[in-house]
């Protein structure tokens, strides 16, 4: 059946390894691309900066510029959310699940990467659930760098998360031509990175050298996709451990703690584009550190607030922060599927209020530095499984 639409079941969303300009397959012409599970939502942006140029002696009929035309690589954004399990789309996409050091000490610069969305031929075909990959269209995103990280949990929804990149290049492949059959008659898709050398600017144009393959094994190897070893995270299974702040207020941890509604957690990743000549394409999306992220808390109280906010001028603490996102279990004993512990964070406001027929609402929102040492300290299960 040929579809006159393309909806969630078609796409895949896959990306390759760091740094991006480099072979996607391996020697024996197995796969270097890994699945970003339990995607929700994915889309792109792409925006062209002209230079609009007049000069003198020109004609005033018509009020014509004398150019008008790009004068560097179109801005393509990329991004996309799933809901956050155990740490595994988070460690392939280059980011530290250890818990040792900071969540962000991969992301130093030299740290691009291509994603690929893979769109089945069929509207009945399911992408991740394919035992041959024929007749694919794919969208290819080139040197992508990441620009944020956002968790977020509320109540009566999965916690999830969001990520933005911005890449050099677009390809819109076509399937003609591009499939092929291996030694055990297994049909893979292949294809060219879609990344710019950012040294010269130029395009990958051998296979050998810059190609890549997606195959049967792509998808279900190492426990992605559909897997029984995902963990599945729900509101329920989230605990906050917070010490007060020190402006007095409020109470979000131990046995009188506000009845937490939703935590963000949002990491940004600033950076400064460098141009050069002789390319119109960046040849460096370089890392401003430190970034400053953000903590945003809302609770229903429940207990008596206390304290004064003149001890924000005396003693402007920093606290430190943990969110644990546990695995439902029976037991009485908590698995901690991902752990974020936040280091330094320091009030920035908070808001009370009180409306009739609703609960007095409390918010709240910390600030913290991030850099590759210290910031976010981010732990999830994955981070013992094998590469």
């Amino acid at each position: 059946m040929s579809k006159n639409r393309i909806i969630y079941n078609n796409v895949g969303l896959l990306t390759g390894p760091s740094p991006a300009y480099q072979v996607h397959s391996g020697a024996d012409g197995s796969s270097k691309l890994t699945s970003i599970n339990t995607v929700t939502t994915a889309s792109f942006d792409i925006g062209i900066t002209r230079a609009e140029v007049k000069q003198i002696g020109g004609s005033r009929i018509g009020n014509k510029l004398a150019v008008r035309q790009p004068i560097s690589q179109p801005n393509v954004s990329l991004g996309f959310s799933y809901n956050l399990t155990d740490g595994r789309n988070e460690k392939t996409l280059g980011l530290n699940v250890a818990g040792d050091t900071s969540f962000l000490s991969g992301v130093t610069g030299n740290d691009d990467r291509n994603f690929f969305l893979f769109i089945t031929e069929k509207a009945e075909q399911d992408f991740n659930l394919q035992s041959g990959y024929s007749n694919l269209n794919v969208l290819s995103f080139g040197n992508c760098y990441l620009n944020s990280y956002t968790i977020d949990a509320s109540v009566g929804n999965f916690p999830a998360v969001t990520v933005d990149y911005s890449a050099s290049n677009v390809r819109f492949d076509q399937p003609s031509g591009t499939y092929q059959q291996d030694a055990s008659s297994n049909i893979f898709a292949s294809g060219l990175i879609p990344a710019v050398n950012r040294e010269n600017g130029t395009l990958a144009d051998s296979f050998d050298e810059y190609g890549y393959v997606v195959k049967q094994g792509t998808i279900d190897d190492g426990g992605v996709y559909n897997s029984s070893q995902t963990h599945y995270l729900l509101p329920g299974d989230i605990d906050l451990f917070l010490a007060n702040p020190n402006i007095g207020g409020i109470n979000l941890s131990g046995e009188t703690q506000m009845h937490v509604q939703s935590v963000s957690i949002n990491v940004p990743v600033n950076r400064t584009d460098l141009y050069g000549l002789g390319s119109e394409y960046v040849y460096d999306r370089r890392v401003e550190y430190p970034s400053l992220g953000t903590l945003d808390i809302s609770a229903i109280a429940n207990t008596p607030l206390s304290g004064v906010t003149d001890k924000i001028f005396s003693h402007d603490d920093a606290y430190q922060m943990e969110i644990r996102f546990n695995t439902s279990d029976s037991s009485a004993d908590k698995t901690h599927t991902v752990s974020a512990k936040i280091q330094g964070a320091k009030i920035e406001s908070q808001s009370i209020s009180q409306s009739i027929g609703s609960e007095m609402t409390f918010e709240a929102t910390f600030s913290f530095e991030c850099n590759p040492e210290r910031g976010l300290l981010f732990s999830g299960l994955a981070a013992a499984v094998g590469d």
